[in-house]
């Protein structure tokens, strides 16, 4: 309540040191809270006491004083303790378990650095306006460019966590680590240098984000890593791969194709099935004038021109995982259905009304026609469904 009617006044003066000394002090009580666990898992626990303990905390009184806390939390470690027992683990393995558990919640916490807070805080203090306005910090409004373009520029690899170590997770086809066929699944990355003479900075205990942003770079130029391989183990000697980074397509991202043959009624037929897993379109080179930039729209129009030489007899549109996306693409995608027409209305902030239309005046596929969506499908999805069925396709 200490700052419930001062924030915004703050907020407007441009004085945001508000939440920084919030999250300081919830990063001092995760602390706490961390250390009193290990102090937990260090003591004997008496199984054969009859406690109870609400794991869903939705509807109970919060804690009024620090013992109180404590013993919310030693019921609740205790019930972690038991589910591990009940899945047939020893006392031991269990408080390993655990032990590692919250050693990694308490890695997450100590790598928050201001621009999290500051996107965490920005968010929230959005999402109390407008539930549909996001605020993104320089690394994540990267990432989301690289989800709506459908490519970026580096070495083609997937990268996870592993305790303190980059792993590997998986090599994009046709990417320049699939091509150099040095760096593998599983591999773990220690180090990362720029160039051929660039400092090898030590990146374990890193952040994902952070390692990610370090081999990123532009297409042409030269990363060297530094790895321990999969098949030697972490005793062996790291190997040091170098890599020269270029524009990668995520193909397994974007719209793809199929047919299916069946028989019905003695009579063979083909169905082609277009799943499409976005509305995805890379804007920055389409406002460029680049005219090999990635779309939904332009994928499907090369995808149906293919099917077309297959002689299908009906096309289905998988939308089932389709969260949305780019609306301009919903609207184009539609006119590759319909001749001409409305396609959706947006009212703005000033409920001015705005109206998207297909203006392509040109139907690139008149044959039957389905849409299947699901609960997952939204957004776009939903406008292009609703569209391709006011229009009787």
């Amino acid at each position: 309540d200490k700052y419930r009617l001062d924030i915004d006044d703050m907020l407007k003066a441009g004085n945001i040191g508000v939440p920084y000394q919030i999250f300081a002090v919830f990063k001092e009580r995760y602390y706490q809270r961390i250390a009193y666990v290990n102090e937990l898992l260090e003591q004997d626990f008496d199984f054969t006491k009859d406690e109870y303990f609400n794991l869903d905390r939705k509807d109970e009184t919060y804690a009024k004083t620090e013992d109180e806390q404590n013993e919310v939390w030693r019921k609740y470690i205790k019930s972690e303790l038991l589910s591990y027992l009940l899945d047939d683990k020893t006392l031991e393995q269990a408080k390993e378990n655990l032990t590692k558990r919250y050693d990694r919640y308490k890695t997450s916490i100590q790598q928050y650095n201001s621009a999290d807070v500051y996107q965490i805080f920005m968010n929230s203090y959005m999402e109390s306006l407008d539930p549909h306005t996001s605020y993104f910090n320089p690394i994540t409004a990267e990432n989301f460019d690289i989800e709506m373009s459908k490519s970026l520029e580096g070495i083609g690899a997937r990268l996870s966590k592993d305790g303190d170590y980059t792993v590997v997770y998986s090599i994009v086809p046709g990417g320049p680590a699939f091509k150099g066929d040095e760096l593998h699944d599983n591999d773990k990355i220690i180090g990362v240098a720029q160039g051929k003479d660039g400092e090898m900075i030590d990146v374990v205990g890193w952040r994902n984000d952070d390692v990610v942003q370090l081999i990123r770079g532009k297409k042409g130029t030269l990363v060297r890593l530094n790895v321990i391989k999969a098949e030697g183990g972490l005793s062996s000697k790291p190997q040091v791969v170098e890599i020269i980074r270029d524009k990668i397509n995520l193909e397994d991202a974007r719209a793809e194709s199929k047919v299916y043959e069946f028989i019905k009624e003695g009579k063979p037929y083909r169905l082609g099935v277009i799943n499409i897993p976005s509305f995805y379109k890379d804007f920055k080179n389409a406002q460029n004038g680049n005219e090999d930039f990635n779309s939904t729209t332009r994928d499907v129009e090369k995808l149906i021109a293919d099917l077309k030489t297959k002689e299908i007899d009906g096309l289905l549109i998988d939308l089932r995982r389709n969260g949305g996306g780019a609306l301009d693409e919903a609207v184009e995608l539609t006119g590759l259905f319909v001749n001409h027409g409305p396609v959706v209305q947006v009212k703005d902030y000033n409920n001015r009304i705005h109206q998207e239309d297909d203006k392509s005046n040109q139907v690139l596929y008149d044959g039957p026609l389905t849409v299947l969506t699901s609960r997952l499908s939204a957004s776009a999805s939903e406008i292009f469904a609703a569209a391709i069925q006011d229009y009787k396709r």
